[in-house]
């Protein structure tokens, strides 16, 4: 499995919560390109912004890069190591 049920499950749990979103009886799907794992909790926010985004109806605007200062993350905001590094890297492919 490229991302962790568990880890799906808590991201829709902070988005009923905290936003109101009524997931309960929606099929939720997350693909991985290239069947990466994935346990960076960065990923986080990136998937709980296209799952309300997909909710909602509502595109995310295009090339937009996820986080909030230097924290990352869905339940909650955190610090993530080598911040310069990722914000580097996003500004290079045009984040």
């Amino acid at each position: 499995m490229a991302l962790n049920f568990n880890r799906l499950l808590m991201i829709t749990a902070v988005l009923s919560r905290r936003l109101g979103l009524k997931l309960g009886n929606q099929d939720i799907m997350v693909n991985v390109t290239g069947g990466l794992k994935i346990d960076e909790p960065a990923a986080d926010l990136g998937i709980a912004l296209a799952i309300a985004s997909s909710f909602r109806g509502h595109q995310c605007r295009p090339r937009v890069s996820s986080g909030r200062g230097n924290r990352f993350g869905a339940a909650e905001l955190r610090a993530v190591p080598q911040l310069d590094r990722r914000v580097i890297e996003a500004a290079r492919l045009g984040f």
